[in-house]
């Protein structure tokens, strides 16, 4: 009885309509999920070769900064050493000059006490907790024996290192300032 019904309603006009318009509905349907699927296919295509551009055009910058900043190492190290070097000869420069400035007899009638050079270090070390001597006087006993040119020696070379040490600030001064300018 089932079955007659079905095959009755099957041979009325209305299931023909109907089975029309099912199958204009699931060729709409397949059209819109191809398109749909075709659609994404195409965006993640154009993403893709988007993000391909954007690495390709972000690693050629990198290159080109990489390159730039290998160029301003170059500038400035050799600004520093030739920096360097001019410091050094000054210094020796000028202590070659000792003995022509302070004589034997300067360096024979003002000698230093031995705790001098001692005092002179202990000031240059800006770690140093250790104090002073309470009076300039000789230790342990000994005579001093630290001539004006031992010690104008030693102060040239304190100040040709304060120098190098101010010519390398300016340097890495120098090499900041410039490196800030590549990544502009």
């Amino acid at each position: 009885m089932f079955i007659t019904a079905i095959l009755t309603f099957i041979k009325t006009p209305i299931f023909k309509y109907l089975l029309l318009i099912m199958v204009v509905l699931g060729l709409f349907w397949t059209t819109y999920v191809n398109g749909v699927q075709s659609g994404k296919q195409q965006i993640q295509a154009k993403w893709d070769a988007d993000a391909i551009a954007k690495d390709e055009s972000l690693k050629r910058a990198i290159a080109e900064l990489h390159l730039a900043q290998a160029k301003t190492n170059v500038i400035v190290e050799t600004k520093y050493i030739d920096r360097i070097k001019t410091v050094q000869i000054k210094g020796d420069t000028i202590v070659k000059y000792i003995p022509q400035i302070i004589t034997p007899k300067d360096d024979a009638a003002c000698l230093l006490p031995n705790n001098y050079e001692w005092m002179l270090d202990t000031a240059a070390d800006p770690n140093s907790n250790t104090p002073l001597p309470s009076t300039s006087g000789v230790t342990n006993g000994t005579s001093p024996t630290i001539t004006l040119s031992e010690a104008s020696k030693s102060v040239i070379d304190n100040y040709t290192i304060c120098n190098q040490n101010s010519a390398q600030l300016t340097a890495l001064q120098e090499w900041v300032t410039l490196q800030n300018q590549n990544t502009k």
